[in-house]
């Protein structure tokens, strides 16, 4: 759905970039996540990917 680089806004923190796609394994359950760097102060947000 998303790709790295795309411009995405994020509720409640503001516009940020999508840096990275990751595989986390969590209690045995992988599952792929978007990392997002915010453009306003030096946060990153991981954001769980849901496939359709």
């Amino acid at each position: 759905m998303f790709q790295i680089g795309d411009n995405i806004v994020y509720p409640m923190h503001g516009a940020g970039i999508i840096k990275a796609i990751e595989e986390k394994e969590i209690s045995g359950d992988k599952q792929q996540y978007y990392v997002i760097k915010m453009l306003i102060g030096n946060m990153q947000v991981m954001i769980l990917r849901v496939k359709y």
